[in-house]
């Protein structure tokens, strides 16, 4: 009589459109199939041509509300984890990084400078100690700081 359905099928299956044939298989505008590739529904097997069985899937699955898969899934997370973001941010539950820099460095300056000025009170509250005492203390300060990674002065 004529060919068997499973090799039509083959042809179809293998069949190569461009977004003009897609969209009118699947009763949409073109404009359509190219936000589907951008929204990662849709892949293109060449350019400007599509793989007719696989898209026809993809839409299948799409339409269907089955959890996206690949590109589409890493935008709405991302898309997701954003509104948090900013959601957190409105709630006054983010700090800003430079301002947290900014203070935990006027933080460590200001202990740096407590640390390097214990010598000098250290010598007023307790005259008994000599200068080789008090030498050696700001030394110990100084290679502390240092290791540490403060400066050397």
């Amino acid at each position: 009589m004529g060919e068997e359905p499973a090799e039509q099928g083959g042809d179809l299956a293998n069949a190569l459109v461009d977004r003009y044939t897609l969209a009118a298989v699947f009763g949409v505008a073109p404009s359509s199939i190219s936000r589907f590739v951008a929204n990662g529904i849709l892949r293109r097997a060449e350019p400007g041509k599509f793989a007719l069985a696989e898209c026809v899937q993809a839409y299948v699955t799409m339409k269907a509300g089955k959890v996206p898969q690949g590109d589409v899934a890493r935008r709405q997370k991302a898309d997701a984890d954003l509104a948090e973001l900013k959601a957190a941010q409105m709630a006054g539950k983010l700090l800003d990084a430079r301002e947290v820099e900014r203070e935990w460095s006027a933080t460590c300056r200001d202990l740096r400078a407590a640390i390097l000025a214990l010598p000098g009170r250290l010598s007023a509250r307790l005259p008994h100690l000599g200068h080789a005492d008090l030498a050696a203390v700001d030394s110990e300060l100084r290679e502390a700081l240092a290791a540490l990674g403060g400066a050397d002065d």
